[in-house]
């Protein structure tokens, strides 16, 4: 791509011609409008504050700082931008990459040179915009100023792919290069005209919502779902179903054992389970185990398993639904509680409580999972 920016100094003459009637002594002359530009450098090289630290690798900014400062006495800039999209197959997995790199010239023509690497919602047009935005953050600051006061026109010109133009077959290098160097990822949250920044697992989404959401999962929504229909005894049980439809469902007994009304904990303790209680409760240990001596010195790890099976709190009752109101046990660890004794065990063992509820996290997300799966 190439940018011109051509100026003229005065677009407005002295004024119309006065006609001959009108008497000498009534002509007034008008002056010419003027444009001042500061010619001071720090004037011209430093950013609004707003957008001082609009890149989030310190190293892209320092080099597009840089730039500007070695550009602001260049009286005109001429820049040629590329992006680039690059697609591999390793390992019967796709991977695409993507680039932007630019290279400007002063009037002297002295070159200057930046490329960066794009991620995330692949595609070339945003390669291609990304080396724009970094060009023209680049440029001096009273570009702006000169444009609002000279009417100027920037005109974006596309350059024929591998036709010979030397300096756009240099940006086609540097955008390719640009795959293997530092990310360039700005600060959206600087600009006045966002008033919010969609994320999704604290990458930010940089396409309309409606398009991003149809490329989700439900798997992770079932999940969800649930996991808050557990913990609120709101799964779709006989016994629910038949308080809702009585009509329709005449029997709320267990339709696998046919021994007990399937209610909440009675889904989670049948008898006829893919797996048993003790098999949730030994699958629960080990996850702890297993990601505590992960993260901590295996040597302080050797008693973990057997402090947890001791635990009061992970008791199988005998009867399930004669529970103790007043205690947890491992019928209440399945619904959804965890055990405060439970995380102690593992920050002792990890000692900071950053990693003590990572963890937690993790091991119950997983637990859920396998509930989910095998219940």
């Amino acid at each position: 791509m190439y940018v011109l920016s051509r100026r003229n100094a005065i677009r407005d003459g002295i004024g119309k011609i006065i006609e001959d009637s009108v008497p000498v002594d009534s002509i007034r002359f008008i002056d010419p409008p003027t444009v001042y530009i500061s010619n001071n450098a720090r004037d011209r090289t430093t950013m609004f504050a707003k957008f001082q630290n609009f890149w989030t690798q310190e190293n892209i900014q320092t080099r597009l700082d840089d730039i500007r400062l070695k550009l602001s006495s260049s009286i005109s800039i001429r820049i040629y931008t590329d992006g680039s999209l690059i697609k591999k197959d390793n390992n019967n997995s796709h991977i695409t990459t993507m680039g932007c790199g630019w290279c400007a010239f002063d009037e002297n023509d002295t070159e200057f040179n930046f490329s960066g690497k794009v991620e995330n919602f692949a595609s070339s047009t945003r390669a291609e915009l990304m080396a724009i935005l970094t060009a023209v953050y680049a440029t001096p600051k009273p570009i702006e100023e000169i444009a609002n006061i000279q009417n100027l026109t920037l005109r974006l010109e596309k350059v024929k792919a591998h036709s010979g133009v030397i300096h756009n077959e240099t940006a086609d290098k540097l955008a390719r290069e640009g795959c293997l160097k530092p990310v360039c990822f700005l600060d959206l949250q600087s600009l006045t005209s966002v008033n919010a920044v969609s994320c999704w697992n604290t990458e930010t989404i940089e396409e309309p919502l409606r398009h991003f959401t149809k490329k989700l999962d439900n798997k992770e929504t079932r999940q969800r779902a649930f996991n808050v229909k557990l913990f609120n005894n709101e799964l779709p049980t006989l016994e629910k179903l038949k308080d809702r439809f009585p009509k329709i469902y005449e029997n709320d007994s267990c339709i696998r054992c046919n021994l007990e009304k399937e209610d909440q904990v009675h889904v989670l303790t049948c008898p006829k389970n893919l797996i048993d209680i003790h098999s949730c409760k030994n699958k629960l240990i080990n996850l702890l185990v297993n990601k505590t001596t992960t993260v901590a010195c295996e040597d302080t790890c050797k008693n973990i398993c057997k402090t947890l099976e001791a635990l009061k709190e992970l008791h199988i009752p005998r009867d399930v639904n004669m529970r103790d109101a007043d205690h947890l046990s491992f019928i209440d660890v399945m619904l959804g509680l965890i055990p405060i004794t439970v995380y102690d065990i593992v920050l002792q063992k990890v000692v900071t409580h950053k990693l003590a509820d990572q963890i937690i996290d993790d091991v119950f997300v997983q637990f859920k999972l396998f509930l989910h799966t095998h219940i």
